[in-house]
Formats: C-alpha cells, structure tokens, sequence
C-alpha cells in the first residue's frame, strides 16, 4: 500500500475504528492508544489486501485483538466518558439519558457481545464478515449476535428501558 493510498485509506476508516475500540472499552484515551496501535500493526504486517473491503475487515480484526489483549493483561476498565456534557444539555437531556443508560445496559455485556453488536449493527458486517473478523465459525455468529441482542434486550427491561422511551 503506497503512502497516499495508506493515508487515504486511514482518513476513511479512522474515525469508525476509534468509534468500534470507544464502545468496547469505554475510554477515550485507550481507544485513541488502541487505535493508533491498530494502524501500526496494520502497517507492520504488510499483508497484501486486495481490497479496501479486506483491509477494513483486517483493520476490524486487529483492532478486536488488541482490545482482547488489554483486557487479558488484567487493566482495569475505563469509565465511560460523555462527549455531550455541554451548555446545551437541557435540550440533549433525554437523549444523553438514553444513550448513558444504553451504554451501562453495553456495560453489562461481555467483551465479545459488546463487539458482536457493534459490528453487526453499527458497522453492518455481515456475519460471514463479523466470523473472520472474531476468529469465529460463520454458522455461529448469527447465534451469538441473536443472544448478545436477546441479552441486551433483557438487560434495558430490567433497567426500565424501553422502545416506548425512546420517542
């Protein structure tokens, strides 16, 4: 991957993977730590990557096993930080409500829901796309993301969370 190529390709992606690696650890300053840390492995590897759609994937993956990584070195888990406290938080109240019961509701989940989620849902990878991005078998994906969601769904009932709500 030429220079240009690498910069063109890192404004397209950056901001989704900071986005992926904030909602799974709830730190800004690790996402940006993990972020850069993607980008430098992805250089490192110099894998051939016939497509932007592959080297994203591959991005996605490398991203997914940093943050494996971090956790298994045993760190204590960030805290998550708001980006709308702002003078206008009378007229985003509900909203931010919503979204930090929604990312406590996150909390609750394993590592590798919250990731299946994102990446199902925010991301919109397939599931054949979400298995090689987790290492995981294809025909198993579609039954960890139904329960992950099955979970979520759980959880927000149970914190008062409902569609109604969100209106």
């Amino acid at each position: 991957m030429t220079q240009a190529r690498f910069r063109e390709f890192h404004q397209d992606t950056s901001r989704q993977v900071w986005s992926y690696l904030f909602r799974l650890t709830n730190d800004m300053e690790l996402a940006k730590d993990l972020t850069q840390e993607t980008y430098i492995r992805f250089l490192q590897s110099g894998a051939a990557i016939e497509s932007t759609a592959a080297a994203k994937s591959y991005l996605f993956s490398i991203a997914t096993n940093l943050t494996r990584d971090h956790w298994r070195k045993g760190k204590v888990r960030g805290r998550w930080e708001d980006e709308q406290e702002t003078e206008e938080f009378e007229e985003f109240a509900d909203a931010l409500t919503l979204r930090l019961d929604l990312a406590a509701a996150m909390e609750q989940l394993t590592l590798m829901q919250r990731s299946l989620l994102w990446l199902t849902y925010v991301e919109g990878y397939s599931h054949q796309e979400v298995a090689a991005i987790q290492r995981l078998q294809p025909d198993s994906v579609k039954v960890l993301v139904s329960r992950a969601r099955e979970r979520l769904a759980k959880i927000c009932r149970e914190m008062g969370i409902a569609k109604e709500s969100r209106s």
